[in-house]
């Protein structure tokens, strides 16, 4: 039958948040017109998890957007296993220096787990 373990990212920001210039400049947004969670949505595309993305559009209160990396689905040690999970690490690895509060939820037949990645607070 085989192992399922399910991952899941969920990344909260606020559009409060000072966004460099450098990014801007890299998207060729004028002043106002940057979203953080734009961004993040375009890293997950290219780390290959574009497929996996749930973006919130409309702020909640106080400006927070949140962006979730829903689990793909494979079972554990498949080929496209393996490839998810190092899309997500690669995905993590890319913007451990943003200003968001990042959630790695682990669940299924391995056990489960909810952990606050330190980098990004």
């Amino acid at each position: 039958m085989g192992t399922i373990q399910h991952d899941a990212i969920l990344i909260t920001m606020s559009d409060l948040f000072v966004v460099p210039d450098t990014l801007k400049i890299h998207y060729r947004q004028e002043e106002g017109d940057f979203r953080l969670i734009d961004h993040l949505e375009h890293l997950a595309q290219v780390a290959g998890l574009g497929d996996l993305v749930l973006k919130q559009e409309k702020q909640s209160i106080n400006g927070y957007r949140t962006l979730v990396i829903v689990p793909d689905g494979s079972k554990e040690y498949w080929t496209e296993s393996d490839d998810y999970n190092r899309a997500r690490e690669s995905f993590l690895e890319s913007i451990k220096d943003l200003l968001c509060t990042v959630i790695v939820v682990s669940y299924g037949d391995l056990g489960n787990s909810v952990k606050e990645l330190e980098d990004n607070v």
